[in-house]
């Protein structure tokens, strides 16, 4: 730490010097080619003039800065890989692991998304960013990503199950193919990823698994039913796992938001309101990354936490009934 606060220094004070752009671009090479932050032959390349150059190691060195604050890099490797990625929570996780340095593997529907996210990663964190297009409810989508994987040659270090979707409304009124792709989306596939991806995590004795639960996976919640039981799945599945890696390198933990100002209301059609105030996806990430190491799970939010407790002592039929006035369509 000591050597790069010196390095840092230094940096900044040959940076003040009346130089030339030239002599800058060769001492920032200097200096940042000993820091923690990986830069993007690509950007470079594509940088038209030398102040542009400038201003890319520019961007490394305050990525470099900023990398101490979880120590994703150090305590799991290079590469993250990101679900649900083009918007939300994903993308505000995308955004932080790209900030602390880590490569990442972008995953969602919206290739045009993905690919305007990875650009805007790219040139401010100086990281290389992966692309991958695919539609997270097919029953292959697990197969194709792995596959994806192989073809280039990357192994993840750190997993962000992220992707999952909602539903809400009277069960019996519901699309039955919805409810199902929600159950694959939620629950299947990201049993097949860690599956997949664990025994590489496992080989090399570190890796870390973020999965995405709800504060509706700490209840019975009607009229959305299907959406809640697949988190209290997802739940119990991290748990269980966590008890099986416990001493292996590989930390898991399983984060449970309430309602997050995202596109989650309008993709579930979800128009009640909620006595809590919505909590922001950088919460969520804040949250999940402080406690991947530390605990099995964990709610985000004092209010979200104060129900799920409320929720594990509540006589269950009269949880079930003010979910049901609450939650009703």
């Amino acid at each position: 730490m000591i050597i790069m606060l010196f390095r840092l220094a230094t940096f900044f004070r040959q940076a003040v010097n009346p130089m030339t752009v030239e002599a800058k671009i060769c001492t920032a090479r200097q200096n940042l080619a000993k820091l923690p932050c990986i830069l993007s032959k690509e950007a470079l390349h594509s940088a038209p003039t030398i102040e542009d150059q400038f201003n890319i190691y520019s961007n490394a060195l305050a990525s470099s800065i900023r990398l101490m604050k979880y120590q994703l890099k150090q305590r799991y490797g290079n590469l993250a890989m990101v679900t649900g990625a083009s918007s939300g929570i994903g993308k505000a996780f995308a955004e932080t692991l790209a900030a602390e340095g880590m490569d990442l593997v972008i995953v969602a529907r919206r290739e045009s998304a993905l690919n305007e996210l990875a650009t805007s990663l790219q040139t401010e964190h100086c990281v290389r960013v992966h692309c991958i297009p695919q539609d997270l409810t097919q029953t292959d989508a697990a197969d194709n990503l792995a596959a994806a994987l192989a073809s280039r040659g990357l192994t993840i270090d750190l997993l962000i199950n992220n992707a999952g979707v909602g539903t809400h409304g009277r069960f019996t009124e519901l699309d039955l193919a919805k409810e199902q792709a929600m159950i694959q989306l939620n629950c299947q596939l990201p049993v097949a990823l860690v599956h997949k991806l664990l025994p590489g995590m496992l080989a090399q004795k570190r890796g870390g698994i973020v999965m995405l639960a709800s504060v509706a996976g700490q209840m019975p919640v009607p009229y959305m039913a299907t959406y809640s039981a697949s988190k209290s799945f997802m739940r119990f599945f991290t748990e269980g796992l966590w008890g099986e890696l416990r001493g292996s390198g590989v930390d898991i933990v399983s984060v449970s938001p309430g309602d997050t100002a995202t596109e989650f209301r309008q993709t579930a059609d979800l128009n009640n309101k909620f006595p809590i105030p919505p909590r922001t996806a950088q919460n969520v990430v804040h949250t999940s990354l402080m406690a991947l190491g530390k605990k099995t799970s964990v709610v985000d939010g004092f209010m979200n936490k104060l129900t799920a407790w409320w929720a594990s002592w509540a006589p269950r039929k009269i949880l079930i009934l003010m979910n049901a006035k609450l939650w009703r369509a």
